[in-house]
């Protein structure tokens, strides 16, 4: 009895050579671009409904075209048919924006004629069976090119258009690849991570760390896209991944600065470098070391070369500040409570008030892009004893929200270090004008640190990967706002950072880091 089934591999029948009685068997080839007909059907014109188990798929080519068969009479009045410019499929190969198509022309061959009825009862060629490496390429377009809103990772995009063609070439960046899918999966549909999931983070884990023990492999740009994927996973995953997060970002930013310039060899490593540049300079900041982007074997990924032309060119003198500024917060920690000369502390003054100029002038190209973008605002902002007090900015796209808070950041962070130097000088040896200089930071500090509140409510619709970078513009902010907003403002920054642990949203906590940050606290410490 026939099966009715819903077939959906699809074959293309190359041209029966020359020998015996029907011919030697047709080659099948897996062909995404025909449709599979049985033999009997494509006699009789009909719709294929029976079981393709009883029946060789016969199929008509509606992509690679193929002559039809010629019929003609030997020399013993045999009739044969000659197949012209038969095609056949060899194989199928994925390339940035779509397929290659490997097609092989076969000669014309004749041979005995061979019916319908007989090619019938040939055995059926299965199917390959998809490879890990197709399924993975099939849940890379799924999760990053159709991310349900909430959970959208469109801000890194840009960075992964070339990952397919680099799957089944490492290990490690396939599982960590498949890790990141599954838990990008998990958050879409709301459900907590298990113990299959866990199973799968542990093996990418391994194989990270197998790639990383061989010489050859933590060479690869391969590896370096595993240590951020896996980043990636800590950061959707459990709040308990927090400082496993932490560590990666460190980890890829000594794997960098280890490979020198060789890291950016290819597109992938290029790619991910210019990724990393924000966790390379906070992960400075963290460990209380000058950023080694400010060498000049490193001016490729930050250099003060680039124009004001485009939002683009803008940001990276955003970065290009930031990572001057780790390198001065290491200066002013390192006089800040040890009696240093006034005569240093001057020194360190004067390269901060030009530091400052710098971003200063980066703000203003800023806010022209936010201009001619229509930056536009709504009067619904936080709701705090019954009265709306901030209203929110609507950003024309993410690129924007970033390139403006970190921008709005690094100012506010400049000036809290220009106050904490100010009160490290004598009396003697202040100038007049800095008691004003230091009310129109203070002002200018709580303008910006407003309008980095305003942003949480556009922000949070990337969170959590596309949120991540806020965890900073909110620690400055949260030095500049007042004392009955800091409740709201701990929510918020815990729901940007993708629900890190509750202990570093803690109002103690978050006053220690802002003030860590500027250089009021000389050590840094574990917040308790």
């Amino acid at each position: 009895m026939a099966l009715r089934t819903g077939l959906k591999q699809k074959w293309l029948i190359a041209a029966p050579s020359q020998g015996g009685e029907g011919g030697k068997r047709p080659l099948l080839k897996h062909c995404d671009e025909v449709r599979p007909v049985c033999g009997q059907c494509a006699i009789k014109g009909r719709a294929c409904t029976d079981s393709p188990a009883r029946k060789l798929i016969w199929v008509k080519d509606k992509q690679l075209s193929c002559d039809e068969p010629t019929h003609a009479v030997s020399g013993d009045n045999t009739p044969v048919t000659t197949a012209k410019k038969a095609m056949c499929l060899v194989k199928i190969t994925s390339i940035p924006g779509g397929s290659l198509i490997h097609k092989h022309r076969l000669d014309a061959i004749p041979s005995p004629e061979s019916t319908a009825s007989r090619l019938a009862k040939l055995a059926l060629t299965r199917a390959p069976k998809t490879t890990a490496v197709d399924r993975l390429r099939t849940g890379f377009v799924t999760a990053y090119k159709k991310s349900t809103p909430g959970f959208c990772l469109s801000g890194y995009s840009h960075h992964l258009n070339d990952i397919p063609r680099y799957l089944g070439n490492s290990k490690a960046l396939d599982e960590a690849l498949a890790c990141l899918v599954r838990t990008h999966t998990l958050r879409v549909r709301g459900e907590t991570w298990g113990k299959a999931q866990n199973a799968l983070y542990l093996r990418a884990l391994r194989s990270l760390q197998d790639a990383l023990d061989s010489p050859t492999e933590a060479r690869r740009s391969t590896t370096m896209c595993a240590i951020t994927f896996l980043s990636w996973v800590e950061i959707l995953g459990e709040s308990s991944l927090t400082c496993a997060y932490v560590q990666h970002v460190g980890g890829l930013a000594a794997l960098i600065r280890h490979l020198g310039t060789s890291c950016a060899k290819d597109d992938l490593g290029r790619m991910v470098s210019l990724s990393a540049t924000g966790g390379i300079i906070m992960d400075a900041i963290i460990k209380n070391e000058p950023c080694f982007l400010n060498e000049p074997q490193w001016s490729w990924i930050l250099h003060d070369k680039a124009g004001y032309e485009t939002l683009e060119t803008t940001f990276t003198h955003v970065m290009l500040h930031f990572s001057h500024l780790a390198s001065l917060v290491v200066d002013v920690r390192s006089v800040c409570g040890q009696g240093s000369s006034n005569s240093l502390v001057l020194e360190i003054l004067e390269r901060a008030s030009k530091l400052r100029d710098a971003i200063c002038t980066t703000k203003d190209a800023i806010d022209t892009f936010l201009v001619e973008d229509h930056l536009q605002t709504e009067l619904d902002g936080p709701n705090l004893e019954g009265s709306s007090i901030y209203s929110i900015y609507w950003f024309g796209d993410s690129f924007t929200a970033r390139a403006a808070n970190q921008c709005w950041a690094l100012l506010i962070h400049i000036n809290g270090i220009l106050m904490r130097l100010d009160s490290l000088i004598t009396a003697e040896h202040r100038s007049d004008h800095m008691d004003t200089l230091k009310a129109d930071w203070e002002l200018e500090s709580t303008v910006l640190g407003k309008q980095i509140l305003m942003s949480t409510t556009y922000v949070a619709q990337f969170a959590p990967v596309g949120s991540i970078y806020m965890r900073y513009p909110m620690y400055m902010a949260w030095g500049t706002i007042s004392e009955d907003t800091k409740e709201w403002a701990a929510e918020e920054i815990h729901k940007l950072n993708g629900g890190l642990i509750a202990e570093y949203h803690m109002p103690p906590v978050l006053d220690w880091l802002n003030r860590w940050l500027c250089g009021w606290e000389m050590l840094p410490a574990t917040p308790a």
